[in-house]
């Protein structure tokens, strides 16, 4: 039986509609939303510091990056005016990008080391741009609906989407090397393990499916959610341990060496859209419009053994 978390450390509150997307970087917690706004957020104390920056319709992604040796981080939001756009903390326009033919964004990536950014979007391609120049990179293509999720590993590019595949795409061609079919109709998040040996995608069909990638072949399906799973995180030291977001308001903990939900995180009032972790912490977005912070339990550290 699950443990049942109901007591959220912390709620960053301060949009108007729906949270798409969070990222934490240092001190700071940035946030995308349905009310067009990118917004900073004090970690330690919850408070809305500034709004970042604004598009012409929703804010649906969001990847935050800093160096060691920055001041301030960069943001690169991506958005359903059509276009991703670079910022900094501090709010200081830094880059726009737009394809050839543009189309709402539903997802970012980016590879920091290659300088390059990644962006799934409605026209059920992936376009990558040079993140300092803003000058294009190349388009994957090959599903046939809305892509909604990108995980960049050491062997390439996965995308999941709403044609019911995820599809491994070369980062050196942009040629896709696999078609992996799901049983489900539409496949809205994907993550790979640390290991490179296991896929685990959220899908409308409530559930979580987990697949061995060298044969292609269904592993589990974990059950438990009452709603979409909108995401499917986990970090390096979680061990073993992955999350995903639904739906029907919650977020679960999944061990996936039992196959079975260790945990049930309850607070939000809403679908749960997105995850991300920092310093221990997990972050949850939600269209209820807040974003909650939760320390997670259960022994966890290390590094993932999956």
């Amino acid at each position: 039986m699950a443990d049942t978390d109901t007591s959220p450390a912390r709620t960053f509150a301060g949009h108007k509609k729906q949270v798409y997307c969070v990222a934490a970087v240092g001190s700071k917690l940035f946030t995308a939303s349905g009310d067009h706004k990118v917004r900073m957020f004090n970690l330690a104390t919850g408070s809305l510091v500034r709004t970042v920056g604004s598009h012409g319709k929703d804010v649906t992604s969001l990847v935050a990056l800093k160096d060691e040796m920055d001041s301030e981080a960069t943001l690169y939001s991506g958005s359903l005016d059509k276009s991703a756009r670079a910022w900094s903390e501090s709010g200081l326009a830094i880059q726009v990008y737009k394809g050839a033919n543009p189309a709402g964004i539903l997802c970012l990536a980016a590879d920091k080391s290659a300088g390059v950014l990644y962006a799934g979007n409605t026209a059920n391609h992936v376009v990558s741009w040079n993140m300092r120049s803003g000058v294009a990179h190349m388009v994957l293509e090959g599903h046939t609906d809305h892509v909604r999720d990108i995980c960049l590993t050491p062997k390439g590019i996965y995308t999941a989407s709403n044609d019911g595949t995820v599809r491994l795409f070369s980062k050196a061609t942009g040629d896709c090397e696999r078609e992996f079919k799901l049983n489900a109709s539409r496949a809205f998040s994907v993550y790979i393990t640390p290991r490179g040996n296991q896929m685990i995608v959220g899908t409308t069909e409530k559930s979580l499916i987990v697949l061995d990638i060298a044969s292609g072949q269904e592993a589990a399906t974990l059950h438990g959610h009452a709603g979409p799973l909108t995401c499917v995180r986990s970090a390096m030291w979680t061990n073993g341990y992955v999350f995903s977001a639904s739906a029907d308001g919650t977020v679960r903990r999944w061990d996936l060496a039992k196959n079975a939900c260790t945990c049930v995180y309850k607070a939000h009032k809403d679908w749960v859209r997105f995850l991300c972790f920092h310093d221990g912490m997990l972050y949850s977005a939600s269209d209820d419009g807040t974003v909650l912070c939760w320390k997670i339990t259960g022994g966890l550290g290390g590094r993932a053994a999956i």
